[in-house]
């Protein structure tokens, strides 16, 4: 099964989830859009995907994040959390992608 790719980036004015030639949403921010890719890339992750989420920095460079610690993150700082109830929020993993 081919790896399934979610990247949030920024196009003009407003924020996008991009995955294949797909393009999803209208997010003002950031963070906003970061959120809805990182539960997308959980709930294919949950069917049996093996996915990457991609998100680009203020210097146009994609970072690729660990899927569920980044969601259980964005869950824990909005006051809400799907992770397991022993663990505790834990910083998203990064690591930069050359292009």
């Amino acid at each position: 099964m081919a790896k399934l790719r979610y990247a949030v980036v920024q196009f003009a004015e407003e924020w996008k989830v991009v995955s294949g030639r797909s393009r999803m949403g209208h997010f003002a921010t950031q963070a906003l859009a970061l959120n809805a890719g990182a539960r997308l890339a959980r709930e294919a992750m949950a069917a049996g995907h093996d996915v990457e989420l991609l998100v680009q920095d203020w210097a146009s460079c994609l970072l690729s994040y660990d899927v569920l610690p980044t969601a259980s993150y964005l869950d824990e700082i909005q006051g809400g959390s799907s992770g397991p109830a022993d663990e505790g929020p834990s910083q998203p993993g990064t690591r930069a992608l050359e292009l």
